[in-house]
């Protein structure tokens, strides 16, 4: 647990920075989020490529029975294939959040959908990162439905 604790922090620091900016500067709030999708969809596709059986560590940080079950399983036998799809997903929700328009909506619940899918990888996650992640995307969803400009 050890090697994780400065990255687990610097996560829970930059997290709360944007739940600030979301809040008090949505624009750069959704464009912190780009770039953590952005960043987040590189990483995977050249880790998913070059060496995925390190994924298989989350399975030690897993909090629930059934996401170990599923990285045993499932997952081990397919890490490329699974590693990729997430992270195509997290460049569409980067895309998403860089473009706003119509097609920030959708990013916005994509992420919140993620974020709360990694939630059982507790530590794994950063927990309580992906929490969060969700009450800033919120901010960010509620501030863009209720006012069509706040976040151009």
């Amino acid at each position: 647990m050890e090697p994780y604790l400065m990255r687990w922090a610097i996560s829970n620091a930059i997290v709360l920075v944007l739940l600030f900016l979301c809040w008090k500067n949505p624009r750069y709030g959704r464009l912190g989020f780009g770039v953590i999708f952005l960043s987040a969809g590189i990483v995977n596709t050249f880790v998913a490529i070059y060496s995925p059986q390190g994924y298989l560590e989350y399975r030690d940080f897993a909090i629930i029975e059934i996401y170990k079950t599923f990285i045993d399983g499932v997952f081990a036998d397919n890490i490329r294939t699974f590693v990729l799809a997430i992270a195509s997903g997290q460049l569409l929700i980067a895309i998403g959040m860089f473009y706003n328009k119509h097609l920030l909506k959708p990013a916005l619940i994509g992420s919140i959908i993620f974020s709360a899918a990694v939630i059982p990888l507790g530590m794994g996650s950063g927990m309580p990162v992906p929490i969060i992640m969700i009450i800033s995307l919120l901010v960010l969803y509620f501030k863009h439905s209720s006012h069509k400009n706040v976040i151009t």
